[in-house]
């Protein structure tokens, strides 16, 4: 926080650590916690007067998901024994090789990358655009009835427009592999027109990659 020059920062659980869905980390400078005893917004689950006593977190606005502590001793464990060099490293090796194999579909006027600037294309998650006419969502329902792979949606105006193929976590090389796999059956089951060879075309990377 110090280095960004930010006073609060708000993380979820179930991205790079791998949890699930639930858990959300906050931190709080002093500056901010200053700035709280100022404020007049009536507020109970986000007062942090609430939540802090003597320095520490004192107070839990319900019943505490002890669970949720278990899987995060346990993901912290992992990225402290991989290094996060290589956790980054390794989810920017995987996103490369889904993004080669988007860029195979796309010849054939298939789908593409949603995102054409590379510097804005993400190393946790590629959306991909399908072409006009074709519906995103019944090539993310083909993935999950036929493969049993599930792929994230577009969002409000990209609903149906795009679906989300995730590379970070705890993944390798075979699994992504398997989701490219999935969906270009997908693709085909669904009618969507898309270029041939995307597996072959993150493999090859990979290999040079690795």
């Amino acid at each position: 926080m110090d280095e960004w020059g930010v006073d609060v920062v708000v993380a979820g659980s179930q991205k790079g650590l791998m949890l699930p869905t639930g858990m959300a980390f906050t931190g709080v400078s002093a500056k901010a916690l200053a700035a709280t005893a100022a404020a007049k917004m009536p507020r109970v689950y986000w007062d942090w007067r609430r939540l802090m006593g003597e320095g520490s977190q004192a107070y839990w606005n319900g019943t505490a998901p002890v669970h949720f502590f278990y899987g995060l001793q346990e993901a912290l464990r992992m990225l402290e024994e991989e290094g996060l060099d290589n956790v980054f490293a390794r989810h920017y090796r995987l996103a490369e090789a889904t993004r080669r194999a988007v860029r195979v579909w796309r010849s054939n006027n298939g789908p593409e990358i949603f995102a054409l600037d590379p510097a804005a294309q993400s190393d946790s998650i590629t959306a991909v655009l399908v072409p006009e006419g074709y519906d995103a969502d019944k090539i993310r329902q083909a993935a999950l009835d036929k493969f049993n792979v599930s792929l994230g949606g577009g969002l409000d105006r990209l609903r149906g427009r795009v679906f989300r193929i995730g590379h970070m976590g705890d993944l390798n090389e075979t699994m992504v592999l398997g989701a490219i796999a999935a969906v270009e059956m997908a693709l085909e089951l669904a009618g969507v027109p898309h270029g041939r060879g995307a597996v072959e075309a993150a493999m090859e990377y990979l290999t040079g990659a690795a």
